[in-house]
């Protein structure tokens, strides 16, 4: 039986998680999925491991998943999303050898499930919406949309965005749920 286990990624671990999401940034733009414009600046991504907000999910002591979660709502939804203290996953990518055996799934549940034990109810992500194919993507894991909008961005670029959130008091989905065990 093999070894999952989800938490912040160390400071020697940095430089690993940060290639594996260039790497998926490179894959979703090859695929024609604009997820990320452009990639994460190192120092967004330093900063985020400097403040305990990377994570990582482990397969047998490989990195195999590595997300963020952002305390404070992204100014692009600020009029939307007014609450405070509002936490965000962001950033999630799954390693090379490690994709199509739904980690991904996997690592956003445990990531719910972390932020539940620290009494944390909700989670929200945003995401672009090119065929529906991310917001079906999180919809498995028990995000629901909240709303849509295109977002303009400093490159001059628009996209169709979505917003979605996850009430983490739900339980798993099924399927989720049953890859855990």
């Amino acid at each position: 039986m093999s070894e999952t286990i989800f938490r912040r990624l160390l400071s020697s671990e940095s430089d690993l998680g940060y290639s594996i999401y260039l790497e998926a940034f490179r894959w979703l733009n090859a695929k024609g999925l604009r997820q990320w414009l452009v990639p994460l600046p190192r120092s967004v991504y330093d900063r985020r491991q400097a403040l305990g907000e990377n994570y990582g999910l482990f397969m047998d002591g490989h990195l195999a998943v590595i997300l963020s979660l952002i305390s404070g709502t992204p100014h692009e939804w600020a009029d939307i999303v007014m609450e405070a203290h509002t936490w965000w996953l962001q950033n999630l990518a799954t390693a090379k050898a490690f994709r199509g055996k739904r980690l991904g799934e996997l690592a956003v549940s445990m990531a719910g499930e972390h932020l539940l034990r620290d009494c944390v109810r909700e989670v929200y992500l945003d995401c672009v919406d090119v065929g529906g194919f991310l917001p079906g993507f999180y919809q498995k894991v028990g995000f629901v949309k909240v709303c849509g909008r295109n977002i303009s961005y400093p490159s001059g670029n628009t996209y169709p965005m979505v917003l979605m959130r996850r009430d983490l008091n739900d339980a798993l989905p099924n399927s989720v749920a049953a890859n855990a065990s």
